[in-house]
């Protein structure tokens, strides 16, 4: 497992405090209380300093060196609540301090505003001889990146708790991150007891759920960017993924096995998705009215970007039911990829007809981009913008 920083709140206070006057004296009673004996005192006075602003973090910074360690830890907390361009500048600094466990304050402290402050910029102008710090620069960095990805993820988990997949839903992570972004969502993907840096998302099972298997459709749909050794580390894993789960006796989920095919299928290594396209065949020529059967294949097809057989078995799982709004969404989209605007139209109206009506979705997803604009599906939206609204 790659060696990530969780990002939470550092809780080291638990009173409320009232602001005294901001002087001097009152300051420099302040920073001596941080050494008092009495703990709740020492968590007063440091509570009561990260409400002073930017101007008291100098003062934090002028004997950082001679404090001890529990001093130094609540002086980075301190200036890492500030929240301000100068409290980057100090943390980094403390970031290069002796004490593994400051350093982990001060990474942490800045991990919380990377989504305000570009720290990777900063990170890439430090430099240190001493391997202890360099690890702690570097997993910081990748704290980060993994962040964002998990962010970027957690985007496309709608309201209602669903996510889905559209060709070109990972071009902003491939810009960014080219390669780099390929580990972390392997991680994601993985490993089923994958702990989040975004520490919320570890809290509600089924988002957690929903970013990994957005995870495995990212490692899918980046395949242009795998290098060689890139391609064989996610052969490795996913290989040691599924014979980790069958020794356990869990059941495989059928979409991660499917999206498992699916990525190797992607990346070069074929046999399973054909073996699993050739099962579904199999099954279909025993009962060739099964509607699930036809929608799986139909939707095998379009995970490979084959958009024809895609449309041929939706089309058959649509005329064997009829009223199926999920069947006709999936449809759509095809139709939309394809290029063929009333067709998706026609699909999606029916989509809706019949009981879809996750509009937070459909205005996200890339696949419907080639009829957005039509005016049916401006209508269609103010349509289900009644719809929901009722609700």
């Amino acid at each position: 497992m790659t060696k990530i920083i969780i990002l939470f709140t550092v809780v080291l206070f638990a009173t409320t405090v009232v602001v005294g006057e901001k002087n001097d004296e009152y300051v420099s009673a302040l920073l001596e209380s941080l050494n008092d004996e009495n703990p709740i005192v020492r968590d007063q006075a440091a509570e009561k300093l990260s409400l002073q602003g930017e101007d008291i973090i100098p003062l934090l910074m002028e004997n950082f060196s001679k404090d001890s360690y529990a001093v130094r830890r609540t002086k980075a907390y301190v200036i890492g609540q500030i929240e301000t361009r100068n409290s980057i500048k100090y943390l980094l600094e403390i970031l290069k301090d002796k004490d593994e466990g400051v350093r982990n304050v001060a990474a942490c402290m800045l991990l919380n505003l990377s989504d305000k402050f570009p720290i990777l910029e900063k990170l890439q102008g430090l430099r240190t001889t001493v391997p202890q710090i360099r690890e702690t620069f570097t997993d910081l960095r990748r704290s980060i990146i993994y962040k964002e990805i998990e962010q970027e993820l957690l985007y496309y988990v709608s309201p209602d708790g669903n996510s889905g997949y559209f060709t070109g839903q990972f071009a902003k992570l491939q810009r960014k991150w080219k390669h780099e972004a390929i580990i972390p969502l392997l991680d994601i993907f993985s490993d089923p007891e994958y702990r989040y840096v975004n520490n919320h998302i570890n809290d509600d099972r089924e988002t957690a759920r929903q970013v990994r298997f957005l995870a495995g459709e990212g490692l899918a749909d980046l395949k242009n960017i795998y290098t060689t050794n890139l391609r064989l580390s996610v052969k490795r894993a996913l290989d040691d993924m599924v014979r980790e789960m069958r020794s356990e006796n869990q059941q495989l989920d059928d979409y991660i096995k499917g999206l498992v095919n699916k990525i190797l299928y992607n990346i070069g290594y074929t046999a399973n998705f054909d073996a699993e396209l050739r099962r579904l065949k199999w099954r279909l020529r025993m009962n060739p009215r099964d509607r699930d059967t036809l929608f799986e294949i139909g939707m095998k097809y379009l995970q490979i970007g084959d958009t024809k057989n895609g449309i041929l078995y939706l089309n058959k799982a649509v005329a064997v039911s009829p009223k199926d709004g999920i069947t006709y969404y999936n449809l759509a989209c095809a139709y939309s990829v394809a290029g063929r605007v009333e067709l998706a139209m026609d699909a999606l109206e029916k989509s809706v007809d019949y009981g879809y009506t996750d509009l937070d979705w459909m205005l996200k997803d890339g696949d419907l981009r080639n009829v957005r604009k039509h005016p049916r599906f401006v209508k269609l939206v103010k349509r289900l913008e009644k719809l929901n609204a009722g609700k």
